[in-house]
C-alpha cells in the first residue's frame, strides 16, 4: 500500500508540473519570448526526474519517432552551410533576395545554409526539440490520474477567464500588479487565440459536467436512502457548471467570429460522439438523455449571455477573409519557388511582410500566414508536407476505438473534439505557433491518448527518451543562453510591448534605429547631433542585416538614413543612387507593399522640389494610400 501510493504521489507530481507548466506559458503573453521557453526547458526537466524515478516507462509509438526525426532532422540539414550550387539550386529564394539585398548594403556576405535566418532558425528549432521532448515525456511518464487533470483544468480555467472579464470590463487599473494584462485577452495577446483557448476549456468543462451528472444519477440510484452521498457528488457538476458559465462570460470579451464557430462546432462533435457510442453499443438511452441535456445546456447559456459586439461583427463582415487568402497566396507562391527543403523555421518574418500589400484593412505587417499547414510546408519543404501527413495519421491511429474505462470515455471524446478544432482554427490562423495553446494541446491530448491505451509498462526505461536526452539538453542551453543574453537591463518601452509579447526580441534594435532617424529629421536642430544620430542609426542597421541578412526593414531604414545624409552633403548624383536602392527594395517587395511605398514617400518626400510629374503624381498617389489606410484603422476603432 505505501508503495501504491508513493506512486500514486508521483504520477500526481508529474502531471502537476506539466499543467503548471502550460498555466505559466499563459500567463506570460503565450510564452513566445525565449525567456519563457527556457523556464518551460526548467519545468521539464524537474518532469525528467519524476519520470526517472519511475525505473520503468511505457513504450512511444513509432510514429511519434519518426515524426520527431523527421523534423529535426530536416531543421538541423537546413543549419548546414552548403557548397554553392547545392544552394542555390536548394534555397533559390535566399539566392534571389540576397541580389537585392548588395545593392543596399553590398559588403554583405550571404549565409550559405537554406535557412533564411540561421540564427533564428536555430532558436526556434530548439524550441521545437523542448516540444518533442514533451511529447516523448507524455507518452513515457506514468499514466495520468483523472483526478489531477480535473483539478488542473479548472483552476486555469479559473484564472484565464478571469483575467479576460477583468480586462474587457476594465476592471484592471494602472500601476497594479495585474496591469500588463490590461491590453491582453486572458493572457494571450490574440483574441482569436483566446477564442479557442475558450473553446478548449469549455469542451473540458463539458465534458466533465456530463460525466459528474452521469455519477450523480448512478450515486442516487445506489445510495439506498442515504443521500448524502448524492449531495457530495453534486458538488462536481456544481462547480463545472459555475466554471462553464464564467468561461462563456470570458468568451464573450473574445469578439471572435472563428471562435464561435469553433465552439459550435465542438459542441456538436462531442454530443454527436455520446449518441453515435450509444448507437454503436446498442446501450440504454441514457447517453442520449445527457447528449440532449448538454445541447439544451449550452444552448440556454449561449441564449442568456448576450455575445455582444461578436454579432455586430458577424453583421458588419460577415465571412470575410480579410488580408488572410492574400497572405496564403503568397504562402503558396513561396512554397512554389522553394518546395524541397523549404527556407526555415521562422523565415515568414522576413519573407512575408514584404510580400504583402498596403490594403487599408491592414495585414502589411503581418508576419504568419494564418495557415499552419501552409506556414509548416514553406519552412520545411517536402519533409514538413510529409510530416503534416505523419501526425494526423498518429492522431488517428492514437485517439481511435480502443478499450475505455467508463469515466474516462468523455475526456476522449473531448480530446477528439479538441484536436478537430485545433486542426481547424490551423486553417486559418496561426494557433500551433503560439507555445501555450501548444503545450496546452499536447498535455490535454497525451492524457487522452495514454487513457486509450492498452499499453502495459516495461520493465526497462524508454529508449526514444533516453537517445534525446543529450538533445533536451543542447536545446535547454541555447535557450537558456539566449534568454539571458537577450533580456534588456532596463525597463522595456510602451513601443516595444508587441516585440516583446511576440518574443520577436530582434526587432528591438531597428526599432531604436527609427528612433534615431526621428530625432535626426525632426527634433535636433544641430546639424552635428543629426549627422551622429544618422551615423549611430546607419551602424544599427548594419550591424542587425549581418544577423537578419533578408530585412526590408532595415533596407528601409539605410534607404532613410542615406537620404538624409545625401540631403546634408548635397551630392549631385545622389538622386540616381538613391533611386537605385529604391528599386531594389522594390524587388523583393509587393508593388503596394508598405515598407515599399513608405520608402518611395521619403524618397520623394525629401527631393519633392526635385522630381518630375510622373514621380509627384506617385508621391500623390501613395499619400492617398496611407490616408486611406488610417481612416480604415480610425473606423476599426471606432467599432
Amino acid at each position: 500500500m505505501i508503495q501504491l501510493d508513493r506512486r500514486a504521489w508521483r504520477t500526481n507530481l508529474f502531471w502537476s508540473v506539466l499543467l503548471c507548466d502550460a498555466l505559466y506559458q499563459y500567463l506570460n503573453f503565450g510564452g513566445l519570448a525565449a525567456s519563457d521557453f527556457a523556464v518551460h526547458a526548467g519545468f521539464l526537466v524537474l518532469a525528467t526526474f519524476l519520470a526517472f524515478g519511475e525505473k520503468s516507462s511505457y513504450p512511444v509509438p513509432k510514429q511519434v519517432t519518426w515524426l520527431i526525426i523527421l523534423v529535426m532532422g530536416t531543421g538541423l540539414i537546413q543549419l548546414i552551410p552548403l557548397p554553392h550550387f547545392l544552394f542555390s539550386f536548394l534555397a533559390p529564394i535566399k539566392v534571389y533576395f540576397a541580389g537585392a539585398i548588395a545593392a543596399v548594403f553590398p559588403d554583405t556576405a550571404v549565409q550559405t545554409q537554406i535557412a533564411v535566418l540561421p540564427s533564428y532558425h536555430g532558436l526556434l528549432l530548439a524550441k521545437l526539440g523542448c516540444d518533442f521532448y514533451l511529447v516523448l515525456l507524455v507518452f513515457v511518464g506514468p499514466r495520468p490520474r483523472r483526478q489531477v487533470f480535473r483539478i488542473w483544468f479548472r483552476l486555469i480555467t479559473f484564472i484565464l477567464s478571469v483575467l479576460m472579464i477583468m480586462a474587457g470590463r476594465g476592471l484592471i487599473s494602472d500601476g497594479s500588479w495585474l496591469s500588463p494584462y490590461q491590453t491582453t485577452f486572458g493572457g494571450l495577446v490574440n483574441t482569436n487565440h483566446f477564442a479557442l483557448t475558450s473553446v478548449i476549456l469549455i469542451l473540458l468543462c463539458i465534458q466533465s459536467l456530463t460525466l459528474g451528472l452521469r455519477q450523480m444519477v448512478k450515486e442516487w440510484k445506489s445510495a439506498a436512502g442515504h443521500r448524502s452521498n448524492v449531495l457530495i457528488s453534486f458538488l462536481n457538476p456544481l462547480l463545472d457548471l459555475i466554471l462553464l458559465d464564467l468561461c462563456f462570460l470570458a468568451f464573450r470579451f473574445a469578439n471572435s467570429r472563428s471562435g464561435i464557430l469553433l465552439l459550435v462546432i465542438a459542441i456538436v462533435l462531442f454530443f454527436a460522439q455520446i449518441a453515435m457510442s450509444s448507437a454503436r453499443n446498442k446501450s440504454s438511452w441514457t447517453a442520449y438523455k445527457f447528449a440532449f441535456a448538454g445541447v439544451m445546456l449550452s444552448v440556454l447559456i449561449l441564449s442568456q449571455i448576450p455575445l455582444g459586439s461578436n454579432l455586430d461583427k458577424f453583421d458588419r463582415n460577415r465571412f470575410d477573409w480579410g488580408n488572410r487568402v492574400e497572405a496564403m497566396k503568397v504562402g503558396v507562391n513561396f512554397l512554389k519557388r522553394a518546395p524541397i527543403m523549404g527556407t526555415g523555421l521562422g523565415s515568414t518574418y522576413v519573407l512575408l511582410p514584404p510580400s504583402m500589400s498596403s490594403a487599408p484593412d491592414g495585414g502589411a505587417d503581418w508576419t504568419e500566414y494564418h495557415n499552419d499547414y501552409i506556414q509548416i510546408s514553406n519552412e520545411l519543404g517536402i519533409p514538413g508536407i510529409i510530416a503534416i501527413g505523419l501526425l494526423l495519421v498518429i492522431l488517428w491511429t492514437c485517439l481511435g476505438s480502443g478499450s475505455q474505462h467508463a469515466d474516462r470515455r468523455y475526456y476522449v471524446m473531448a480530446a477528439r473534439a479538441i484536436v478537430a478544432v485545433v486542426l481547424i482554427h490551423s486553417l486559418i490562423s496561426f494557433p500551433i505557433r503560439v507555445p501555450a495553446i501548444r503545450i496546452l494541446t499536447i498535455l490535454v491530448v497525451g492524457a487522452a491518448i495514454r487513457f486509450n491505451q492498452n499499453s502495459s509498462r516495461r520493465k526497462v526505461f524508454s529508449k526514444p527518451l533516453l537517445v534525446s536526452l543529450p538533445g533536451f539538453v543542447i536545446c535547454s542551453f541555447v535557450l537558456v543562453n539566449v534568454a539571458t543574453t537577450t533580456m534588456p537591463a532596463d525597463i522595456i518601452a510602451s513601443d516595444q510591448k508587441h516585440a516583446w509579447k511576440y518574443g520577436r526580441r530582434f526587432e528591438i534594435p531597428l526599432m531604436k534605429a527609427n528612433q534615431l532617424v526621428d530625432k535626426a529629421l525632426l527634433v535636433s536642430t544641430d546639424v552635428e547631433d543629426a549627422r551622429h544620430a544618422i551615423d549611430q542609426a546607419e551602424l544599427i542597421c548594419s550591424d542587425y542585416i549581418l544577423r537578419n541578412t533578408f530585412s526590408v526593414y532595415a533596407m528601409t531604414t539605410t534607404l532613410m538614413v542615406h537620404v538624409l545624409r545625401s540631403k546634408m552633403v548635397d551630392t549631385p548624383e545622389a538622386l540616381s543612387v538613391l533611386g537605385h536602392e529604391v528599386n531594389a527594395i522594390g524587388l523583393v517587395s509587393h508593388p503596394d507593399n508598405i515598407q515599399y511605398l513608405l520608402a518611395k514617400m521619403f524618397f520623394y518626400g525629401v527631393y519633392e522640389d526635385q522630381l518630375s510629374e510622373s514621380q509627384l503624381n506617385e508621391l500623390n498617389r501613395i499619400r492617398q494610400v496611407f490616408a486611406a489606410r488610417m481612416d480604415r484603422k480610425k473606423q476599426a476603432l471606432d467599432y
